[in-house]
């Protein structure tokens, strides 16, 4: 992966790959504008450790800190008051591999420090 001059540590993987996929893009659509072409495109920032810029882990610091269970009852609500779900969805238990509480609360003060 090659950094642009001026992009030093602000360009990630994403930004590259993003990069080289428009790249491919204009390349197939300047040299044959009407062939079909098919492009996969999978971000690699998906996986830990996330390789965010830091403007954006500054952007979003603290609006998750209400933990898994919260969000995922707000996420919920905003679903059905929107209409994205059916009005008689019912939120899925707690994944029992995920029991509450496995993180003790160094290692969760760690992660919501950022």
């Amino acid at each position: 992966m090659e950094i642009p001059k001026g992009k030093e540590g602000h360009y990630t993987l994403n930004d590259s790959l993003a990069d080289d996929a428009i790249g491919y893009i204009r390349l197939e659509k300047s040299t044959t504008p009407d062939r079909p072409f098919f492009i996969y495109y999978a971000p690699g920032a998906t996986h830990a450790p996330h390789h965010v810029p830091k403007e954006w882990i500054d952007k979003f610091n603290g609006q998750f800190n209400q933990g898994w269970d919260k969000y995922r009852e707000e996420a919920y609500q905003r679903q059905l008051k929107l209409g994205a779900i059916p009005p008689d969805t019912k939120l899925t238990p707690r994944p029992p591999r995920f029991p509450r509480g496995t993180l003790s609360r160094r290692m969760s003060n760690a992660l919501l420090s950022g």
